[in-house]
């Protein structure tokens, strides 16, 4: 009796140590070292708990665990920034810094590839064999900010996902000689050069040549995201792919059928195929079926040359795809097209767009929220995968204390400790998911 209560009171002190260690009390005291043996022993304790046998030392998580990234000692609480602490968010906004490594130093950075990842702390091997059977194909286009790109695939990435980075030709050369260089460490993240304009088709030409390139890489990824470099994700890779199989085979698309949008297209002639014009919003999910019918169905070349006489066509080429069922594209909606109100939900990405009554704590640039630290005590409870955008530079402890959680909660898929933080049945239970082409991926979910 006397050594149920010595584990009892050795348990819940480990549990108490484990609040201050991650921030949840005062502020972030984790150390690389320390982390590492808390995750572990907590997690011993808790199984021993539950009956379950657990040995003292498990090499393959050990490993894992020693590949997150762990912030050291961040001067702010994030925990306490998540739940809208003013005075928390207030010192948080007030530290500044503007330093960043310089896009060519990444020449020099990843010249050993192999101590750049260990330095880095890529996860290179999957969480669990739920990822490991699940990729993903990623699409990303970016500009310059190596240092803010790398950070962003430092998170998403896993050795079985497919990468494809879009670096805009009219880059600065310091940036293609970094991201060549960086790219050249990893077997699977690709390398684009699409010349890519605002408003034009080369938005669209830089994500058909990414699904031409992840395609031929691999036949494993089961969906295609598409991102920017200024952005951050919201879930882990194990979230992502619990959710994505929640989608049951059927892509994510939002749409509207209002006829002001119209004029992008009218001029250009009716469309060669039977396709439904909608205009949608640029960033997307959608399964492997999909890409396989842009890339190879009768008709796209002759939609793709009309497409390019139409205006903002990055709004609408793939998104009247995914709305016309009548051309039986995998995983496309089978309802009503304009899906941007109601019960459908945008759930690839989370944006502030100024005029909708919504705070921008960081700042406005082309009617977007690039955040700042008042702007993820409500970010941390959205459905949505990624956030569009961040500056590295702008406040930057709210990109620091997103990485932060992020770790976190990888930790926690890694040791097995994650909770509930996932409402499975929101994503379940969407218009697409219960109306849709069916794409073969029905039988993940």
């Amino acid at each position: 009796m006397k050594l149920n209560w010595i584990l009892i009171e050795a348990f819940f002190g480990l549990v108490i140590l484990s609040s201050l260690l991650y921030g949840m009390i005062g502020r972030s005291l984790m150390t690389k070292s320390n982390t590492r043996f808390l995750d572990i022993t907590l997690r011993q304790l808790i199984g021993f708990w539950k009956g379950e046998k657990v040995s003292k030392y498990d090499p393959e998580i050990e490993l894992k665990l020693s590949m997150v990234p762990v912030s050291d000692s961040l001067p702010v609480n994030c925990t306490a920034i998540f739940s809208g602490n003013a005075t928390e968010i207030r010192v948080a906004q007030q530290i500044e810094d503007i330093s960043g490594t310089p896009n060519i130093a990444f020449v020099n950075l990843t010249k050993n590839c192999i101590a750049f990842k260990r330095e880095r702390r890529y996860l290179t091997v999957p969480v669990n064999d739920e990822e490991k059977q699940f990729p993903i194909a990623y699409s990303i286009q970016m500009y310059k900010d190596i240092v803010q790109v790398e950070r962003l695939l430092r998170a998403i990435y896993r050795p079985q996902n497919v990468y494809c980075i879009n670096v805009d030709k009219s880059s600065p050369p310091d940036v293609h000689a970094g991201m060549e260089a960086l790219a050249k460490c990893f077997d699977n993240v690709l390398l684009s050069d699409v010349n890519v304009a605002w408003g034009s088709f080369s938005q669209v030409e830089a994500d058909l040549r990414c699904m031409k390139y992840v395609y031929n890489k691999s036949s494993d990824w089961k969906y295609f995201l598409t991102l920017t470099g200024q952005e951050f994700p919201l879930k882990t890779n194990l979230d992502l792919v619990l959710i994505l199989k929640a989608l049951n085979g059927s892509n994510a698309m939002v749409s509207s059928t209002r006829k002001r949008f119209h004029k992008r297209w009218l001029h250009a002639g009716p469309p060669p195929i039977n396709v439904t014009m909608v205009k949608g919003a640029c960033h997307f999910a959608v399964t492997r079926g999909f890409v396989h019918y842009v890339l190879f169905a009768k008709g796209m070349k002759n939609y793709t040359k009309w497409a390019r006489r139409t205006i903002f066509p990055d709004e609408h080429f793939f998104q009247s795809l995914g709305h016309s069922p009548q051309l039986g594209i995998p995983g496309d909606y089978t309802g009503y097209p304009d899906t941007f109100s109601g019960s459908y939900r945008k759930i690839t990405r989370y944006t502030i767009w100024r005029g909708y009554n919504r705070p921008c704590h960081g700042k406005w640039v082309r009617s977007v929220c690039v955040y700042g630290v008042g702007d993820l005590s409500r970010m941390s409870r959205a459905y949505e995968l990624f956030a569009n955008k961040f500056y590295y530079n702008l406040q930057p402890m709210a990109l620091r204390c997103l990485e932060e959680r992020h770790y976190r909660w990888t930790r926690e898929d890694i040791l097995g400790m994650r909770g509930t933080r996932l409402d499975l049945p929101f994503y379940s239970k969407l218009p697409n998911v219960k109306q849709h082409i069916p794409s073969g991926l029905e039988h993940w979910s």
